[in-house]
């Protein structure tokens, strides 16, 4: 599975771009607060709920009341993630909805942000019979799935959302307890099953393509060489951890 937990958002307080007696055209941040939206999705074209992290010490119920069953909220003084909420996601989201039975190993791909690398998280996921691997620093351009075919369309489909809400509901400000029903709407078409499938075959990862066949340049070649040579060791690794 493909786990991104790094789209940020900063629209919180949004105002209205347009002449006056003409219909909104855009929205512009004028003061922002962030969210952060951990997703996470498999190579069959699965998706988890959203995992969203709000900017805030209290977790309020009106956050919630728009979105799908299935999504969960959580806070952050930053709204970013952090270590603690990390483990949260793996504990509460991950393993309820990743596929598979409680016997089988299950491949975690993820980038190598400090919050999500430490020694107990390790031991935990060895536990529960989950791999942890971490992408190559600065590839996720050409090795993140989610980066690669989900999150460009997911961003964009959300602020035009954000400039319908605010055009519909004639309101010049969106907060944040409007985003989680906007997030939500998006989500499914964003990371759907054909857009998912699609990501992983461009990368490369499934089904699995070597450098050799990788159709790019001699300075990516490098790149997906190191990373192909890494995803060959971690397949012998899993050879042995399942005898």
């Amino acid at each position: 599975m493909s786990m991104k937990p790094a789209l940020t958002l900063n629209i919180n307080l949004a105002t209205v771009l347009a002449l006056k007696g003409s219909r909104p055209a855009a929205i512009k941040s004028s003061r922002s607060s962030t969210i952060t939206v951990i997703a996470c999705g498999n190579a069959v074209g699965t998706c988890m709920p959203p995992f969203i992290i709000f900017k805030g010490k209290r977790k309020q119920t009106e956050l919630s009341e728009k979105c799908t069953a299935g999504t969960e909220i959580r806070m952050s003084e930053t709204g970013w993630s952090n270590t603690e909420l990390f483990k949260d996601f793996l504990e509460t989201h991950f393993l309820k909805y990743s596929m598979g039975s409680d016997a089988d190993y299950k491949l975690l791909l993820y980038d190598a942000h400090a919050s999500h690398i430490n020694i107990g998280m390790i031991e935990w996921a060895r536990e529960h019979k989950i791999v942890l691997f971490v992408l190559p620093p600065h590839t996720s351009h050409v090795t993140q799935p989610l980066d690669v075919g989900c999150f460009g369309p997911f961003k964009r489909h959300l602020y035009a959302e954000c400039a319908a809400f605010v055009r519909t509901n004639s309101i010049q400000t969106i907060t944040k307890y409007n985003l989680g029903e906007l997030v939500w709407k998006v989500y499914p078409t964003a990371l759907s099953s054909k857009n998912i499938i699609s990501s992983f075959k461009k990368t490369g990862i499934y089904p699995l393509l070597t450098a050799a066949n990788f159709p790019c340049g001699r300075s990516s070649q490098d790149t997906i060489h190191k990373t192909g040579l890494q995803v060959a060791t971690q397949k012998h690794f899993l050879k042995k951890k399942i005898r």
